[in-house]
């Protein structure tokens, strides 16, 4: 994937010119990308770099459409652009413009809690006196979508969301292998709960030493064999889990 993602920019800017290497640099550090954030990075490092630089990022095969103006980096390219950002030292200034950038959509009218909690933790997570505060309030976060929504569906896409959040961030979150553990096993137990053992659903998880919600919660029940009941349904269908 490294090689891949290497060939990739190399090729983009080959297309068009050497100053657009930073930027599929720095505009590799967020999860997800807007055109406001991709000018906000450019102006803050790049000034002299062409403003169509923005929109050509976003158009080109280093990206992919998500939604509305909003932008997905190639998730190998997305690594190797970080790795290359670490190297030469910028990891942790862009990160610091990435939180103060995500404090300034709160005054935004089109503010969204969700996104604005995703780009702080990203930032967060890249900073060593941010990683911790990261950690602990995505687990707080964990309990909160449990106790607010219960084992229903709104736990279900909630505890979706965190988990592809910390999945994204694991290299991150090295110093937490509990949280990257349990974003693991909550993914595959509402995906594909076959593959996973009663061992890792009962196993309790920890943040610091706090336990995070025991995934017995999101387990989906199984007809007992005794009952003669396998094959009539006691509830309705479930519902569809896709993000």
């Amino acid at each position: 994937d490294h090689a891949r993602a290497a060939q990739m920019v190399n090729r983009f800017v080959a297309r068009f010119e050497e100053s657009y290497r930073p930027l599929a640099q720095y505009a590799a550090l967020p999860l997800a990308l807007t055109p406001e954030l991709v000018h906000y990075l450019r102006q803050q490092f790049l000034p002299d770099t062409p403003w169509v630089a923005e929109v050509d990022l976003l158009l080109s095969k280093l990206c992919r459409e998500a939604g509305y103006e909003t932008y997905l980096m190639d998730s190998a390219v997305r690594a190797y652009g970080i790795s290359r950002l670490r190297a030469g030292g910028g990891a942790a200034q862009a990160a610091r413009l990435l939180l103060n950038y995500a404090l300034q959509t709160r005054r935004e009218p089109d503010f969204n809690p969700y996104e604005f909690q995703a780009q702080r933790w990203t930032a967060l997570a890249y900073l060593d006196d941010g990683r911790a505060t990261a950690a602990q309030e995505i687990a707080q976060a964990y309990s909160g979508g449990m106790a607010a929504s219960g084992a229903g569906g709104g736990a279900t896409a909630e505890f979706l969301r965190l988990s592809r959040l910390v999945r994204e961030l694991a290299p991150e979150f090295a110093r937490y292998p509990d949280l990257v553990a349990y974003a693991q096993t909550v993914t595959e137990l509402l995906r594909t709960p076959e593959r996973v053992s009663p061992e890792q659903a009962a196993r309790t998880y920890r943040v610091d030493g706090r336990p995070l919600p025991s995934l017995t919660l999101l387990t989906p029940p199984h007809p007992s064999p005794e009952s003669g009941e396998d094959n009539k349904p006691t509830s309705p269908p479930a519902p569809n889990l896709g993000e």
